[in-house]
């Protein structure tokens, strides 16, 4: 009996240390995307003796008396900033919707009955009546370009994030060679499909086909140690997905046209498509699939179900895989909508919501055509409604919005034809107007941003409508409070762009695409930025590994917020705010939320108040904090702001600059009352990121007031216009 317990703790150290090593494998890869490469894959299989797919089709990396098949989901559970907390969401909304894959399978058109668009062989002539107007922009850009030479993707440029944390190298010639494709195969169709551009679209396809691997090496674990992608295990991510997408709908336009060259085109695009997408996927689960019932979805799971089902729905001859894929794209979706906050905030920032919520709506759209229906699934659901609301929450005018989390103040790719469609589902107005602006501000562009190409084939039927009505007006609520992510919107006025804007934030330092800004403040006037959220410089290395924090615009003294010494806010969710509270009466409303616990406990806060109040009857804005600490503490207050300062007292004027896109920074006066100043000092910031440059210019300035050591104290920002 002792001899058979000796063996049996022997085995348990034994598979205990494999296990640990396994967990070890995963963090040094260090990801919260998809980045598992094929060599450690195995290595973990070698080690657990267990496959990545059992029989019953859920992915087990461990024993089952060991781990419960854990070790997967763990490796999904990474230490980094793309939140893995399950917020818990106390819902007042109706019971979820849940898409039924068997029903949905069942019900499923032949494949030629659903047209998203007019098929411009059957309606050519739909296609050629838009040339002129909404899909004038691509036969521009194609007639410019007959001569274009797609850029070559090198090996090095695939091992220059590996050697130096650079994505850009890989990305730029990735983009341009599917932005080019995109381009002439919509300028074939809208010109009668003549063959004009048919070269260039072949050369376009045999490129991208000719490519070694669709994923980005970010999300395939690129390292030092690994440059380059292990060729047999292809990882289905966010653009390989959107390539099969391209791809499928490529040969639904084109493909007799392409067949009628050579059956090769088609022959080499089905084939390379079931390697990088529609195999890898079935062949390897990915974390954005739901694997975990703890793990939070982002933008990953809607992005990538929605460009996997358009290659399943155009290429998956196989019904068992084909039912398969859509009974995995319908669980995924599932799992994302129910953890889905009542209010349909997206606190990975509106940058993402465009691939976030609207990509939900896509799915949503794409799965109620394969089963005959004229609308997207679920619309009839006030969460998709409030999901469709979020960018008008965060907008202030024009092309420029909030961008708290990794998000960009100028916002050129807003897809508003997309919202427009989706509007019309909802029959909602307010989003219809909004979705008509960011489309009319569009029309001349035919490049816009990471575009799913079974929305852009839609494009120029959506913004046809603009050419025969006058503009929707377009109008802001007064106030906006989204409870679940902890963000809040004041505006003076209903008209954007007149009178203050303001947005705060309360929520926690794990949120998706994380900033240390718990307390963050955002003002605008006239739609000039005053005090701004510098929101996320181009994406490298460090920006999704541990060294995320190391990025200055990560920091919560980058932000509008106080610091203790060398106390900073820190990353994590139980740094996070609390007693939060919105109040609207008598014209003002305020905001008050105690951004203590988001601190580092070496400042031994006990609490610190912030309390954001728009006085619209005196037209100002007024920021009041109150902290209290268990030792002295000194405490510096950054203001991060464009517009160049001068400090007189403890007044500061603040004068326009000029910005990018014909704009200018706000004018104004901040007063700081109810506090004894120690100094006030200004420095500059040179902005040398070019994402950041295209926001906010060159330069941005940091405003610190710093305090003397207390254990409490009080201060009161007034802010006035000029």
């Amino acid at each position: 009996m002792m001899l058979r317990l000796a063996r049996q703790l022997h085995w348990w150290i034994v598979l205990s240390k494999r296990w640990w090593s396994a967990c070890l494998v995963y963090q040094r890869v260090g990801s919260s995307c998809d980045r598992w490469p094929a060599r450690k894959v195995r290595k973990i299989q070698k080690i657990c003796r267990k496959p990545v797919e059992s029989g019953d089709g859920r992915p087990r990396l461990v024993p089952s008396f060991l781990m419960s098949g854990k070790l997967f989901l763990y490796a999904a559970k990474s230490r980094n900033i793309m939140s893995t907390h399950a917020t818990t969401v106390s819902s007042t909304l109706p019971p979820r919707p849940q898409l039924d894959a068997q029903w949905i399978i069942d019900h499923l058109v032949d494949r030629d009955q659903f047209c998203p668009c007019p098929h411009p062989s059957r309606d050519p002539q739909a296609w050629i009546a838009r040339a002129q107007t909404t899909g004038k922009c691509y036969v521009d850009w194609a007639d410019e370009n007959l001569d274009y030479e797609y850029p070559p993707i090198k090996a090095s440029q695939l091992m220059a994030y590996g050697r130096s944390a650079n994505r850009v190298a890989m990305e730029k010639p990735y983009f341009e060679r599917r932005y080019a494709l995109q381009n002439f195969v919509m300028a074939e169709c809208l010109t009668g499909l003549t063959g004009k551009y048919m070269d260039q679209i072949i050369d376009g396809i045999w490129a991208i086909c000719e490519e070694a691997y669709w994923c980005f090496p970010p999300h395939m674990g690129a390292s030092a140690e690994n440059l380059l992608p292990d060729l047999d295990d292809p990882i289905l991510d966010l653009f390989a997905g959107q390539t099969g997408q391209q791809m499928a709908w490529i040969v639904w336009l084109i493909g007799d046209q392409l067949d009628a060259v050579s059956p090769e085109i088609v022959k080499q695009i089905k084939r390379k498509t079931r390697f990088f997408v529609l195999d890898a996927i079935l062949n390897h689960p990915r974390h954005w699939l739901g694997l975990d019932a703890d793990h939070v979805m982002n933008n990953w799971t809607p992005w990538i179900c929605s460009t996997w089902l358009s290659a399943v729905w155009m290429f998956e001859d196989d019904v068992a895989k084909r039912d398969k894929a859509i009974e995995w794209i319908c669980k995924a979706l599932n799992i994302f909508i129910k953890q889905q906050p009542d209010d349909g905030g997206c606190d990975e920032g509106v940058m993402y919501w465009g691939q976030a919520g609207a990509a939900l709506y896509e799915s949503l759209d794409h799965l109620g055509g394969i089963v005959g229906q004229d609308h997207a699934l679920f619309m009839d659901h006030p969460l998709l409604a409030n999901l469709a609301h979020y960018p008008q929450v965060m907008h202030v005018k024009d092309a420029e919005f909030v961008c708290f989390a990794d998000g960009r103040a100028i916002a050129k790719s807003m897809p508003g034809y997309w919202i427009s469609k989706w509007a019309t589902d909802l029959n909602d107005a307010s989003m219809q107007a909004f979705g008509d602006q960011q489309s009319r501000m569009q029309l001349s562009s035919p490049r816009p941003h990471h575009t799913n190409f079974y929305r852009l084939i839609q494009r120029p039927f959506l913004e046809a409508k603009l050419l025969d009505q006058e503009p929707l007006k377009l109008t802001g609520k007064l106030d906006d409070y989204l409870p679940n992510i902890e963000v809040v919107t004041m505006r003076s006025t209903e008209e954007l762009g007149q009178g203050w804007h303001v947005s705060a934030k309360g929520g926690h330092n794990a949120e998706s695409h994380n900033h240390n800004d718990v307390g963050q403040v955002v003002v605008y006037h006239n739609g000039h930025p005053l005090l701004i959220d510098l929101g996320v410089e181009t994406y490298s290395g460090k920006t999704f590994s541990a060294q995320r924090y190391d990025i200055f615009t990560m920091q919560s003294q980058w932000h509008n917020l106080p610091s203790f010494g060398d106390a900073v806010q820190l990353p994590g969710r139980k740094y996070a705010a609390k007693a939060l509270k919105q109040e609207v009466n008598d014209g003002c409303t305020t905001f008050t939320l105690d951004i203590a616990d988001a601190y580092d406990p070496k400042a031994t806060l006990q609490s610190y108040l912030r309390k954001v109040k728009l006085d619209r009857n005196s037209d100002r804005v007024t920021v009041t904090d109150r902290w209290q600490c268990a030792e002295l503490q000194p405490m510096t207050l950054s203001l991060i702001s464009l517009s160049q300062v001068k400090v007189e007292g403890q007044k500061l004027t603040l004068t326009p600059v000029n910005l990018p896109d014909d704009r200018t920074s706000a004018a104004a006066t901040i007063t700081i009352e109810k506090a004894v100043i120690e100094r006030i000092q200004v420095e500059e910031k040179e902005i040398t990121d070019p994402i950041m440059q295209g926001s906010w210019g060159n330069m941005a300035y940091r405003t610190l007031v710093t305090f003397p050591a207390s254990t409490r104290g009080e201060l009161q920002m007034v802010v006035d216009h000029l």
